[in-house]
């Protein structure tokens, strides 16, 4: 304990005493009171330090009253002092130095109240400061001699001293620490595995640290070896140059060169580069490569793979052939030539990559003789296969074509004409006469027969060809190794066998005539004359001489005369068949001449291809095979009208068209006609033409008759190929510059009144009548389409006629179409007219004609239907028939049971009332009806204007219908009934007239006309109305054109007039 004052205790004593005396103490007494005495405990906040840590004393006095200082010592160096304050002093101090430290509090006591006191010594070390070193290389392999850099990092960052760089005990170097790192950077670490280490040596305070080892690898300079050749071939025995590049190029030592694993041989490098020739090679790919073993700094390296190829000696094969064409069957011979001459072995002839065969070579040559080859073109090569010192070849290829064996077939007749039911005998003769098989005969395109060949022939003998031309021909059908061949045509003319004629009444005049081929006499035609049968259409012509009449060379021949007609009025033609002309043997000709009633045939008369249209057209619907006219007996008047117009169409004694007849206010159809006439001809022309006709025209003709014929009946198939094959003859002019749209026959008949021509109405005798809505006439023409009266004839009231009726006795009844309306009645000469009005009726527009001889109007004005007895009496009242279920009818059609339909125009109905004018039945089917008809099977057809459809309705209002249509239907307006129940429509905003089947077939409504309709190319539009007469032609009021054009043969032969539901004649 340190002692505070050298003052003895005993005068501190005495001079406390006298002190307390002279203070007023105890009367003459002194009593001192000593010091207490105090203790002092030290403690630390650690034990250990690092060097510079703080580290916290605390000293405490007991009692905790003392006051005063407290010292701090290291030993007996002071530290510094603290208060107390409660008994408590304490002193912080971070600059012990580093080592061991003996601590002690002295406590110097307070006056006389507290002594002092020192605690016990508290021991207190401190230590240096840790540190770790770590250690980083740029990079841990490396080449020989190149620079690598190391990096110390001490933690803490501010221990300074240096850094000592080891590879394993070895020094390698040190370096002094800045900022917590060092570095070193050597570029002499030898090749291998080094074990570096960094240590730290510690600095005061900082203790010393060593890194954890990195492993840096030293390698040796690597190298890149590359091997090439002089040449990628070698021929056996040949020398190249192997040529090994090793980089860097300041390698040392030796490449060795291998071929797979064998060692070819070595090569000293100079420059980076190493060089072996060899020629040891063997036929065959080498795989070679270049290996450097490396030397002092460099490693050793192997190169890539050169393939080199060891060939054998080369050779050329060439190829040559007997022929480059051969027929099927036939050898060729392949030739391959080797050069050089002297290689051995084979070699195998390839067609495409099809082996044909191998042939051993001899001298450098071998063939191989080929008679395999199918069809076709080949591409033929030679492929030397080699041998051990030659190297295989291939030939440039060499084209062999093998076409099947060509034939000819001829065609032969043991005669041009034979009667029915004697042989006739075809003989075909095939070259070349090798090929077997049949031969098959065709008369036109039907098989006839067929016969075996035998040495090239074969034959076919019959008897059964009919009457009338055959065009045969022989085919065969050939097989892999013969063409099939088609032969020419033989045309052979079977005439009928001589049998007794028809007799009659009327003996006719003779005839002489001429049958001519454009123009050209055909000698050897068979000259038949017949009178038109009576028992039906097409059929049941008789014969009117007993045998048929050749014609002479010049084409001429005479029928005599004392030939019995069964009438005077008997309708008679005549037919050619067969003959030769200078341009065509036995051509498959059949020539028409349509010569009218018996007691009026021309005594002169040509037969040629115009007169065979010009009948052929108007008699189409009596018209069958082979020359067949005929009609039923109840209809001789439309059979003897289409006689009229066919003599009309062309001059019967001159063969030129027009005929003398034909009315001068029609329009011309003698260029079409000469179009047509043309197309027959071409049977004069050539035979391939005449085929090719035959074949346009459809329907398997074996004459011209037949196939004009066939056109007739199908006037809208093929007429452009037809117009074209019609180019090839211009025997008749003037024809056709352009492509029809299709065949039909039709004339514009003008003249006679017309004016805004509107009904028409076809009379018993074929006569039309026809109404017109401007010029207050009724206009009639002739069957033969000429006026009956030029100008038209007048009547009483005629004014704005629509509509037209015709009775039984041919008289015209026509409505006025004005408020007083009223209907007109002319008889068929014109003579006697009448008119009556009244009745209801106003703005009359149609009228109809029913089997009792009564007639039906349609009043537009005020919705109404009148009804006159024959004599033109009002049978339905002052006001007519009056029912909200007739609105403004515009067409009527009376059927079978004398009910009236009529048309309502203004909503989508049509209406039937009975013939009292009761009960009316409205039918809801059409959409702006505007015309109908009633055929005869009473279904109702009507035509929808604005819907552009037909409908078809049953006779008990039933609906079949309402949505038929193509054919060219367009703003239908009127409809007609033809006399098998087809359906024929006036389009008025179209120009072509329309087709559809009728209720009698299985596809009632099936579109039978083209696209267009017939005859587009007529006049303009506004056909108002259409009607079927009974020879079956068409005739068409056209309102906006003023006139009516007559359609030749279209149609089914109609009864006219048509009172009730359409019928045949």
């Amino acid at each position: 304990m340190k002692i505070l004052s050298a003052i003895p205790v005993l005068s501190f004593l005495l001079l406390s005493a006298a002190f307390l005396a002279g203070c007023g103490g105890g009367a003459g007494s002194i009593v001192v009171t000593p010091p207490t005495n105090t203790t002092t405990t030290l403690t630390s906040s650690a034990t250990t330090v690092a060097s510079g840590t703080s580290v916290t004393f605390t000293a405490t006095v007991s009692p905790s009253a003392a006051t005063g200082n407290v010292t701090f010592y290291d030993g007996t160096t002071t530290l510094g002092t603290g208060n107390l304050s409660a008994g408590v002093a304490t002193f912080s101090t971070s600059s012990l130095a580093v080592g061991s430290h003996s601590i002690t509090a002295t406590y110097s006591g307070s006056g006389s109240t507290y002594n002092g006191s020192t605690s016990t010594a508290t021991s207190i070390v401190v230590s240096t400061i840790l540190t770790s070193t770590t250690l980083s290389v740029s990079s841990t392999t490396a080449m020989v001699g190149s620079a690598v850099s190391f990096t110390a990092t001490v933690s803490p960052s501010a221990a300074s001293g240096t850094v000592t760089f080891y590879d394993g005990v070895n020094l390698l170097g040190t370096g002094t620490l800045t900022a917590g790192g060092a570095t070193f950077s050597t570029t002499s670490l030898a090749l291998g595995t080094h074990a570096v280490t960094a240590v730290y040596g510690g600095a005061t305070p900082y203790a010393g640290s060593s890194s954890a080892t990195i492993t840096v690898t030293v390698s040796a300079v690597p190298t890149t070896t590359v091997l090439r050749s002089s040449s990628a071939t070698t021929p056996l025995g040949s020398s190249i140059t192997l040529t090994a590049t090793v980089s860097p190029s300041a390698a040392t030592g030796t490449v060795t060169f291998y071929d797979g694993t064998t060692v070819l041989g070595t090569g000293t490098l100079t420059g980076g580069v190493a060089t072996l020739p060899i020629s040891t090679l063997s036929v065959g790919d080498h795989t070679l490569t270049a290996k450097y073993a490396g030397a002092g700094i460099y490693a050793g390296s192997t190169s890539n793979a050169l393939t080199i190829t060891g060939t054998a000696l080369a050779t050329t094969t060439s190829l040559s052939v007997s022929s480059p064409t051969a027929f099927s069957g036939t050898a060729v011979i392949f030739t391959a030539t080797l050069a050089p001459s002297s290689a051995t072995g084979s070699v195998t002839f390839y067609d495409g990559s099809t082996p044909l065969g191998t042939s051993t070579l001899a001298s450098g040559n071998a063939s191989l003789s080929v008679s395999t080859l199918a069809n076709g073109s080949h591409s033929v090569t030679a492929v030397y296969g080699g041998d051990t010192n030659y190297a295989t070849s291939t030939s440039s290829a060499v084209s062999v074509t093998v076409t099947i064996n060509p034939t000819t077939l001829v065609l032969t007749a043991n005669a041009t004409t034979a009667v029915a039911g004697t042989n006739v005998t075809f003989t075909a003769t095939l070259t070349p006469s090798t090929a077997p098989g049949s031969v098959t005969f065709v008369d036109g395109g039907t098989t006839i027969g067929t016969g075996a060949l035998s040495s090239g022939v074969a034959t076919l003998t019959l008897s059964t060809l009919s009457a009338g031309v055959h065009f045969v021909t022989a085919a065969y059908a050939g097989d892999a190794s013969y063409t099939a061949r088609t032969s020419n045509a033989v045309a052979i003319t079977i005439s009928k066998a001589s049998s007794t004629p028809i007799t009659g009444t009327y003996s006719g005049p003779s005839i002489t005539g001429k049958v001519l081929a454009g123009g050209a006499p055909v000698s050897g035609a068979s000259v038949q004359f017949y009178a038109a049968g009576t028992t039906g259409n097409g059929i049941a012509a008789g014969n009117l001489i007993a045998s048929a009449i050749l014609t002479d060379s010049s084409g001429s021949f005479t029928i005599p005369s004392g030939y019995s007609c069964p009438v005077a009025t008997t309708q008679v033609y005549l037919v050619a068949t067969g003959g030769t002309t200078a341009t065509a043997t036995n051509a498959p000709f059949a020539f028409l001449s349509a010569l009218g009633s018996c007691n009026a045939v021309p005594t002169s008369v040509t037969l040629n291809e115009v007169t065979t249209v010009a009948a052929a057209w108007p008699l189409a619907q009596f018209l069958a095979a082979g020359g067949q006219i005929g009609a039923t007996a109840t209809n001789t008047t439309g059979l003897a009208n289409a006689f009229l117009i066919a003599a009309s169409l062309v001059n019967t004694t001159t063969g030129a068209s027009p005929g003398t007849t034909y009315p001068a206010n029609a329009s011309s159809v003698t260029a079409r006609i000469n179009s047509l006439a043309n197309l027959l001809n071409t049977c004069a022309v050539s035979n391939a033409a005449c085929l090719q006709f035959f074949s346009a025209a459809g329907g398997s003709p074996t004459n011209t008759l037949d196939a004009a014929m066939s056109i007739v009946q199908h006037p809208a198939a093929n007429p452009s190929a037809l117009y074209v094959l019609s180019r090839n003859s211009t025997a008749y002019t003037p024809a056709l510059t352009s492509t029809p749209p299709d065949w039909t026959l039709f004339s514009v008949l003008s003249g006679g009144g017309l004016s805004g021509s509107s009904t028409l109405g076809i009379m018993t005798n074929g006569n039309v009548w026809v109404a017109n809505y401007y010029g207050v006439v009724a206009s009639q023409f002739t069957a033969l389409g000429a006026p009956v009266f030029a100008t038209g004839v007048t009547g009483p009231g005629l004014s704005a006629s629509y509509g037209l009726a015709v009775d039984q006795a041919n008289n015209a009844w026509i409505p006025n179409d004005v408020f007083s309306g009223s209907v007109t009645k002319i008889s068929a000469d014109g003579a006697t007219t009448a008119n009556f009005s009244g009745n209801g009726m106003a703005y009359p527009v149609y009228t109809a004609v029913d089997t009792d001889g009564s007639v039906w109007v349609a009043d537009y004005g005020n919705s109404t239907l009148t009804h006159l007895s024959a004599t033109g009496a009002g049978l339905s009242g002052p006001s007519g028939y009056q029912s909200a279920s007739t609105s403004f009818p515009t067409a009527l059609a009376i059927d079978a049971n004398h009910n009236v339909w009529t048309t309502n125009q203004s909503d989508y109905t049509i209406t039937r009332i009975n013939p009292d004018g009761t009960n009316p039945l409205v039918v809801k089917c059409c959409d702006s009806a505007s015309g109908l008809a009633i055929d005869q099977r009473g279904y109702i057809w009507v035509t929808n204007y604005l819907g552009n459809t037909i409908s078809q309705v049953s006779s008990a209002g039933a609906v079949i219908s309402s949505t038929y249509t193509g054919g060219g239907i367009f703003r239908p307006q009127a409809v007609a009934i033809d006399g098998i129940g087809n359906v024929w429509i006036a389009n008025f905003h179209a120009i072509g007239i329309s087709e559809l089947a009728g209720s009698q077939t299985s596809t009632p409504g099936a579109v039978l006309s083209p696209s267009s309709g017939f005859a587009p190319d007529g006049p303009i539009e506004g056909n108002f109305s259409i009607a079927v007469d009974a020879s079956g032609n068409i005739w068409v009021a056209n309102f906006n054109s003023n006139n009516v054009i007559r359609y030749l043969g279209l149609a089914a032969p109609t009864k006219s007039p048509t009172i009730g539901p359409a019928q045949a004649p």
